[in-house]
């Protein structure tokens, strides 16, 4: 069955479905079908995927779609290292935002994954703290919300449904020269105590933070949409289809055969590239490798620049009190 459970991921498709039920505006529903084999060997499976595209006063909505479709299984625009969001208050989470990170965690940070990358993990919590401080709450809180509302429903699977943040930044930075980093890095700097205009304030409390920083980036840098947004379309509509093939496989053990439903709660500006995307043969393996690291130039210039300064103000000292 496992066989088959993997076969029905790779192969499990999909059409916009005619809006039969009363759903909100921000939905659109997926009917899902997957068939093979004749006579008695013939497998079927059908159901809806409902996505969610989280959008202003779009908290309301999914509970609503969730309240009403009991769904198998709910996905979220969330990697595990952003599962924090699912757990915490906006409280606690303003104040762990906007607290200083250790100098052991930093140094940690920069040594394992390199300057570039360190720079700009750094310089995205400074940005989410900046927005987070200006709005007066923290933005992608409906992830939460989504995984509440989950939890009341009788043997719903919850999955987290985005790539690792890690991995995208580093297939993002690997696309890069060194004057585009340079030029990406202070565009980042320069976001960070940047203004919200107060005519898109309230849209932006119903934005996740992740997405806004990534559609700020592809602004002034096209070439990383592949990367920032497009391949994260293909990777969320994979675990959509994942979610499908597991629901169906508990389904088979516990001898039950009823359509699937699954609900999948993401950045509205992701809504279109899922659809568009989901039918595809979708290279998982690709989407999660990380590019060889070329050589860090950045840190060789600032080496440079370290040892020249050493030299020149060793050479000043011994100049004037040696010689």
């Amino acid at each position: 069955m496992l066989e088959m459970r993997n076969e029905i991921e790779r192969n499990l498709r999909a059409h916009v479905a005619d809006d039969d039920e009363v759903l909100p505006k921000t939905v659109s529903k997926l009917s899902c079908s997957y068939t093979s084999g004749e006579g008695e060997d013939e497998v079927s499976v059908e159901g809806n995927i409902y996505l969610v595209g989280t959008a202003h006063f779009s908290k309301a909505s999914q509970c609503d779609v969730i309240r009403k479709v009991h769904p198998h299984a709910v996905m979220v625009e969330l990697c595990e290292k952003r599962d924090f969001l699912l757990h915490f208050e906006e409280e606690v989470l303003l104040r762990e935002l906007q607290a200083p990170d250790s100098f052991k965690n930093i140094k940690k940070l920069f040594k394992e994954n390199g300057v570039v990358f360190a720079l700009m993990m750094i310089l995205f919590k400074a940005i989410s703290g900046s927005m987070a401080r200006q709005l007066g709450t923290f933005p992608g809180s409906e992830f939460r919300v989504a995984f509440q509302e989950a939890a009341k429903v009788d043997n719903c699977l919850f999955y987290l449904g985005d790539r690792d943040i890690s991995i995208t930044f580093h297939r993002a930075i690997a696309m890069l020269n060194i004057y585009q980093k340079m030029k990406l890095l202070i565009c980042m700097v320069k976001s960070v105590n940047a203004d919200i205009k107060s005519e898109v304030m309230e849209e932006f409390k119903d934005t996740d933070v992740l997405d806004k920083v990534i559609l700020d980036i592809t602004e002034y840098f096209p070439l990383l949409a592949e990367v920032l947004i497009k391949e994260r379309d293909q990777y969320l509509a994979h675990q959509l289809r994942s979610a499908f093939a597991d629901c169906w496989l508990i389904q088979k053990e516990q001898e039950k055969d009823e359509p699937i439903k699954i609900v999948g709660v993401v950045g509205i500006a992701h809504v279109k590239g899922i659809i568009a995307t989901f039918n595809n043969n979708i290279n998982i393996k690709e989407l999660k490798r990380i590019p060889k690291p070329k050589r860090d130039w950045i840190k060789i210039v600032l080496k440079f620049v370290l040892y020249g300064l050493v030299s020149y103000g060793t050479y000043r000292f011994m100049r004037r009190y040696l010689w």
